[in-house]
């Protein structure tokens, strides 16, 4: 790949350069690596490597990253990797590894791989690979001398003479297509050098213009065509008459049968040499079309004798004129009885198809149902008539928007009392598909007054150009209740696509009952906090003590002053006392929009963390089985979707401004 990429053959200085001692078992399926202080064209190498080895690569750091190499022992992300007690290691640790040097793996803390600020980071160690470098180790040197004394030593007779051979057979097939075209070889005669033998030659409007397809020898009948007062086509276009000798699907064939008006074989060049004229005045070899009577299909007439066409060639031309397979719909009641006849007659269906050009399944099928009723001529029929009429179908169409949760039996019965038409429910939702309205659940919003929407759109415009690196330093957190009881949803509505988010679709309701556990999480770019359960109500003491002090006092110190603290406005979080201790640590709150989960990335996450709780067989059963199932997905979510929900913000807010601070597909 360097070679093609550089134009350049150098010698194999890379590790990836070299094979590896691995197939299938990769050494480093396990691990997740990142890289840092490395430039461009080095960056794509080290990521070819990591994935020869069967790692994971990410462009961020997170705590879940196993390893880190750096080319320089400085930078945020070495500080990160210090701070989580993640290895740091230098270029050399994945050279050892590509050679096959598992023991790299328990060994990232040796000095050699703690060496940095190398001249070339990249260069191996060939005594690793000796025996794959000793052709490299002892180029071949070529001077002058030794090409003159390898000149002499080869001009021997013998050498001399297969030298001359080589030559002259280089000459003679320097302009010789491959062995698979050589009968295109021998060129034709000129024009001007053969004599005309024929007293009545054609004029220039009648000249045929012949072409040859499918002979290994041309010259003969080259010269036969031009001492009769033709010429020969230099291509397909210019030509009239496409002599061959069978179908071939070459691209000269296939070409020609679509400009020229006959196409014929060698017998009509045969008899026109022995008549000193082409034959039949140009009446002669015309494709017959399967509606001519005075000749039969796949002949030919020289002259009152009939020479046989191959049909391969007449079906292609009927093909090129419009005479395709014709389909059973298509036939008429008179080519259905000349199909008959002549299957009684003897002929066989594969004759018949090739004479009329007519698929043989058809035939076949054809045939089959004379057999049975003696009947062939087609049955028309207009189909079972539609119950309703336009007028009926437009009334259940306005019925179901003006009341959109109207059941299809509602709709039947409200048509059956208007207008005495009764239809079953599947002609309903037919009626109602036909105009793009289906039977969908309705989105379950919260309830927003217009201050709430104005208060939306202004937070979203002031967000709306926030860059990555600021929304890192923010984090989400927020409370949800997991209940062993489930929230049905069977209530369906009418709706048409893309309205799911329009105020008739949707339902609002921000709470629901039943027995379970309250969680509390927070999030961060690259990271999280544990999820803490309880079976309580949250109060502002509880969120005081534990939610601030033992998780989010932890991510402030770690993260610095750039530290931002998202939270709703929940009444636990607006206390009094949490004011307080959010002061005395330090702690910058985020201004949020009440009423706003749909700008909030955890609330996703609570949509994956429930998804895992619900798809575990067999589903928790109790509370403590609950608890251990939510501990234990809450920390087997992958942090790339976490960071997914979290950098889609830029987004959020876009979508919120589109909406003027309504509802939002998020």
């Amino acid at each position: 790949m360097d070679v093609l990429e550089k134009k350049k053959l150098k010698y194999p200085w890379l590790a990836h350069h070299l094979p590896t001692p691995f197939s299938d078992d990769k050494p480093c399926k396990d691990q997740i690596i990142t890289i840092t202080n490395f430039e461009s064209q080095e960056r794509t190498t080290l990521k070819h490597m990591i994935n020869i080895l069967g790692a994971k690569y990410t462009n961020y750091m997170s705590s879940h990253n196993t390893v880190i190499i750096c080319r320089q022992s400085e930078g945020k992300k070495v500080k990160k990797a210090r701070e989580w007690r993640i290895p740091i290691v230098n270029v050399q640790w994945l050279h050892d590894l590509m050679f096959g040097q598992v023991d790299a793996l328990r060994l990232s803390m040796a000095h050699k791989y703690q060496q940095y600020d190398l001249e070339n980071p990249f260069a191996i160690d060939y005594t690793l690979a000796p025996h794959l470098m000793a052709a490299w180790k002892a180029p071949v040197k070529i001077n002058e001398e030794l090409i003159k004394k390898h000149n002499i030593e080869t001009k021997t007779p013998e050498a001399i003479a297969n030298a001359e051979k080589e030559s002259k057979k280089r000459e003679n097939e320097e302009n010789i297509e491959p062995e698979a075209k050589r009968m295109r070889v021998e060129s034709p005669p000129l024009e001007e050098n053969i004599p005309l033998t024929t007293q009545n030659p054609p004029d220039n409007e009648n000249k045929p213009r012949v072409l040859f397809t499918g002979f290994s020898k041309v010259n003969d009948m080259a010269k036969v065509v031009l001492q009769l007062g033709g010429c020969l086509a230099k291509s397909e276009t210019e030509s009239t008459h496409l002599v061959a000798n069978r179908y071939a699907r070459t691209q000269k064939f296939l070409c020609a049968i679509h400009v020229v008006k006959y196409v014929v074989t060698t017998d009509w060049i045969t008899e026109s040499e022995k008549q000193n004229q082409f034959v039949g005045n140009h009446q002669m070899a015309r494709i017959v079309r399967h509606n001519d009577e005075s000749v039969r299909e796949g002949y030919i007439r020289n002259g009152g004798k009939e020479v046989k066409l191959f049909t391969s060639a007449i079906k292609a031309f009927q093909c090129n004129n419009h005479i395709v397979m014709a389909q059973r719909k298509h036939l008429d009641d008179f080519l259905r009885g000349r199909i008959i006849g002549r299957l009684e007659c003897g002929r066989t269906q594969l004759e018949v198809s090739e004479e009329l050009g007519i698929a043989q399944s058809v035939i076949s099928r054809l045939w089959q149902r004379f057999q049975d009723d003696g009947n062939v001529s087609r049955c028309y029929s207009t189909g079972r008539p539609r119950v309703t009429t336009p007028n009926e179908d437009r009334y259940l169409a306005v019925t179901a928007k003006r009341n959109r949760r109207s059941t299809a039996s509602d709709l039947s019965c409200q048509l059956s009392s208007a207008t005495g038409t009764t239809v079953s429910r599947q002609t309903v939702y037919r009626r109602l598909g036909h105009i793009g309205l289906y039977a969908r659940r309705p989105v379950r919003c919260v309830p927003r007054t217009a201050t709430h929407c104005c208060l939306r759109l202004a937070w979203s415009r002031e967000h709306a150009l926030w860059t990555p690196q600021q929304w890192s330093c923010v984090m989400f957190s927020d409370e949800s209740r997991f209940s062993l009881q489930s929230d049905s949803r069977r209530t369906f509505i009418w709706r048409a696509p893309g309205t799911r988010y329009h105020q008739e679709n949707t339902i609002e309701r921000h709470r629901y009952g039943g027995a379970g556990w309250l969680v509390w999480g927070g999030i961060i770019l690259g990271s999280r906090t544990d999820l803490h359960v309880q079976s309580v109500a949250m109060t502002c003491h509880i969120y005081r003590d534990v939610i601030l002090e033992q998780h989010v006092r932890l991510f402030r110190g770690a993260i610095g002053d750039e530290f931002l603290f998202m939270d709703d406005n929940a009444r636990p979080h607006r206390a009094n006392i949490v004011d307080e201790c959010l002061q005395s640590e330090d702690i910058t709150r985020m201004d949020w929009p009440a009423y706003s989960p749909d700008l909030n990335p955890i609330e996703h996450v609570w949509d994956i963390l429930g998804r895992r709780i619900s798809a575990r067989q067999p589903p928790p059963t109790c509370l403590p089985e609950l608890r251990r199932a939510l501990l234990d997905d809450w920390c087997n979510i992958p942090q790339d979707q976490i960071d997914n929900l979290i950098l889609s913000m830029p987004r959020r807010c876009k979508a919120c401004i589109a909406s003027s601070g309504r509802h939002t597909p998020y």
